[in-house]
């Protein structure tokens, strides 16, 4: 008798029947993973400009600016919550349908 752990095999519907309730693909999260995507992809862009005003700054100035990296941290945070959310590791909607990630 073989004792090894196996997974169940998946349950295949045959053609003509229904999707069980309760499994309806997400199409609401796929379009607004699709739009969050564009959403990061400006973040980081945002996230790349700050660091240059900071290097900039720094020259200038000799100190970042606290302002642009609370800014970064934060802009940071959202982006970490848009990939959470499109993989599936989190449920609830980034910002602007959840408040804006603190630092």
């Amino acid at each position: 008798m073989n004792t090894a752990h196996t997974t169940p095999e998946p349950e295949i519907i045959p053609p003509g029947q229904s999707v069980p309730v309760g499994t309806a693909y997400p199409w609401k999260r796929l379009l607004l993973s699709i739009a969050f995507g564009f959403a990061a992809a400006f973040a980081i862009w945002l996230i790349v400009f700050a660091a240059i005003m900071q290097f900039i700054l720094r020259a200038v100035d000799g100190a970042p600016s606290e302002r642009l990296s609370r800014f970064g941290k934060r802009t940071g945070a959202y982006v970490r919550d848009i990939a959470a959310y499109m993989t599936f590791a989190r449920e609830a909607e980034p910002w602007p349908f959840d408040d804006f990630p603190r630092e």
